[in-house]
């Protein structure tokens, strides 16, 4: 760190409000400070000014001028140590010049530092405390200070030269001595964790960007790219968020129009109770107008493929980017985004996509949207685990939120009729039920296998039981539904998508719930299976343990001869039922959307406070790379 500073400071006709920012930056003295420089607008400089100097022998010196501009340059040809201008109402906060000096020394390329403004109105020993425990990048660039409250290096101003007098503000000269050291190779710098807190009104007059970019050619590009970049921001968004003020953006554009499925369920879900039980502020985009419509009722600001308002600080993506326009709004906007990650079914099995080349596509989206996330969900530990892997992204990148369930939608009450609300369907008065999509891996197939064993070896008194499939079809090559409505199977009844009090009295009217699912990265019918009170017989892979932990049945192996045997114990003995039932009823309620959301706020916050340094690094290259071509 450089042994001295100086402090140029440039009055206002406010003389209170300047005492009030010149005792922040002596109170305590900043270490090596050897001389305050006052730049006065006036010829007399405020005598309050000069009492608000401690009696330390700080010597100090009045310099007036016919503009700032000119003011400030004969302080600085005087002075011999790097300077602290200080020419805007922003009062420092705690170690901000400490933190801007240990910056600029470990900067040799930095002609100059700016602090980071904080409006946030935090206790200052709690956002100390917070900036210490974040993972902020230090610092980050940017093309020309954008305050008049600026460390300036005495080994660039010595080779640069003072501030050009014919400029027509101090902001503007200060701007062009900047891109005039630029050319020299040197940068500009905001210092992420040394913060002013405005004590006025900020000056509305900008630098004049015509007369910039007609000196400096490359200034004009160079600013729309640091105005796209989310990182210029990221310190002030992290500091408001400390206060649980945080605006967060969910892009749901990925919803079906006219089906409901886990991941509808989980967006939505989301939504209502992260509205109940955090503070944070949500809004949604959406894609189409029936979208909005339809998600008129959360009673939340919704944006059609509209720019993001100023006041998100976050967005939200909670599924996998399957479309590049998706991929490149998230990348493109100017504030950071968390992915949940939900399973990665579709990024290895190729019997989902068309061909070859779309599963191809939907990796490469992955990968750069995770590379480019600040943070992800993951719903399950198995999960996660599968997401590092996969990815090589690091562990603290990756929070754990388990889905929930509205236990209230599927427990039964006394007064259900559950056998009247099913009779317009036609189907026997006992039945096996499984709910989900026909893709391969939701093993429908042997399901089907196992139901036609149960069948031939059904032995029971009374109506032989039914299996009833509920959900859409996947129109993948696998895919079964649209075969069974074509040739149905004795004793299958396949009912497609349901309203919702039809899929509460399936559940409660089924003899078991059949989930032989060979992946999943949560398995949310799983909780409404047990908030119904209704048996699962169930896979034990990926992630349906970690859910149904011991309240189900587990398939002893995965052969439909085994499972057509376990079927029948369910549907003759109902004391197991009612065992399975109870265990079900007591784990669900460790998963409740009012935990989802608590832990997903604390995400946002973490995703903020501890961005990922990865992202940090690729996201800005990744989304260049996708736009243009690499070279021309």
């Amino acid at each position: 760190m450089a042994t001295h500073l100086e402090l140029l400071f440039v009055s206002t006709q406010d003389a209170a409000a300047d005492v009030e920012r010149l005792r922040a930056v002596l109170t305590p003295r900043p270490e090596g400070l050897t001389r305050i420089s006052f730049a006065c607008p006036t010829p007399t400089l405020d005598r309050r000014l000069v009492e608000a100097v401690p009696q330390q022998s700080l010597p100090w010196e009045a310099l007036h001028g016919t503009s700032a501009v000119q003011a400030v340059n004969r302080a600085l040809l005087l002075g011999r140590e790097d300077v602290l201008l200080l020419a805007h109402p922003l009062v420092a906060l705690g170690g901000a010049v400490v933190e801007l000096r240990a910056v600029l020394a470990e900067n040799d390329r930095a002609c100059a530092l700016v602090p980071t403004p904080d409006y946030s109105g935090f206790d200052e020993s709690e956002r100390a405390r917070w900036l210490e425990e974040s993972r902020l990048p230090r610092a980050v660039c940017l093309p020309t200070p954008d305050l008049s409250v600026v460390l300036l290096s005495r080994a660039v101003l010595d080779m640069v030269g003072t501030l050009d007098e014919t400029l027509g503000s101090l902001e503007e000269a200060l701007s062009d001595w900047c891109l005039r050291a630029q050319r020299l190779g040197f940068i500009t710098l905001r210092a992420s964790r040394a913060l002013f807190r405005p004590n006025g009104p900020l000056p509305s007059d900008l630098p004049d960007m015509s007369r910039l970019d007609a000196r400096h050619p490359y200034f004009r590009g160079q600013r729309e790219v640091s105005l796209a970049d989310m990182r210029t921001g990221l310190a002030a968004r992290t500091v408001a968020s400390a206060r649980g003020d945080l605006s967060v953006c969910l892009d749901i554009r990925y919803l079906p129009e006219d089906a409901i499925n886990g991941t509808s369920v989980y967006a939505i879900e989301l939504c209502r109770a992260m509205t109940q039980h955090t503070s944070a502020r949500l809004s949604l985009y959406v894609g189409t107008e029936k979208q909005r419509k339809s998600l008129e009722p959360l009673g939340l600001p919704i944006y059609v493929n509209s720019g993001l308002p100023d006041h998100v600080q976050l967005l939200h993506r909670p599924a996998q980017v399957f479309s590049l326009p998706h991929l490149q709004m998230l990348l493109h906007a100017q504030v950071p985004y968390i992915l949940s990650y939900q399973d990665l079914i579709s990024y290895r099995a190729g019997s989902v996509w068309p061909g070859g080349e779309d599963q191809a596509r939907y990796q490469l989206a992955s990968y750069v949207a995770v590379r480019g996330a600040q943070g992800l969900i993951a719903i399950s530990d198995h999960n996660r685990r599968e997401v590092i892997r996969e990815f090589h992204v690091p562990e603290e990148h990756v929070h754990t939120v388990h889905h929930g369930v509205d236990m209230a939608a599927f427990a039964r009450q006394p007064t259900d009729d559950s056998a009247g609300v099913l009779q317009p369907l036609g189907l026997p008065r006992r039945f096996f039920l499984f709910i989900g999509s026909d893709y391969a891996h939701k093993n429908v197939k042997l399901l089907l296998a196992a139901y036609v064993n149960f069948r031939a070896r059904w032995k029971g008194h009374g109506e032989m039981p039914g299996l009833v499939l509920v959900g859409h079809p996947s129109g993948t090559q696998d895919g079964v539904f649209p075969f069974l409505r074509q040739q149905p199977l004795p004793g299958v009844h396949f009912v497609g998508g349901v309203s919702h009090p039809v899929l509460r009295a399936l559940y409660h009217q089924a003899i078991a719930y059949m989930y032989l699912s060979a992946y999943e990265g949560f398995g949310l019918p799983l909780l409404e299976a047990m908030a119904a009170e209704t048996p699962i017989l169930c896979s034990r892979f990926s992630s349906i343990p970690e859910v149904a932990g011991d309240a189900v049945l587990y398939a002893d192996t995965m052969s439909d001869l085994a499972i057509a045997g376990q079927m029948i114990q369910l549907a003759e003995e109902p004391s197991l039922g009612r065992t399975l039932a109870a265990k079900g009823k007591a784990r669900v309620a460790q998963f409740t959307w009012k935990q989802t959301a608590l832990k997903t706020y604390e995400a946002y916050r973490e995703v903020l406070r501890r961005p990922s340094l990865m992202s940090l690094t690729d996201r800005r290259f990744l989304k260049e790379f996708l736009s243009r071509p690499l070279l021309p």
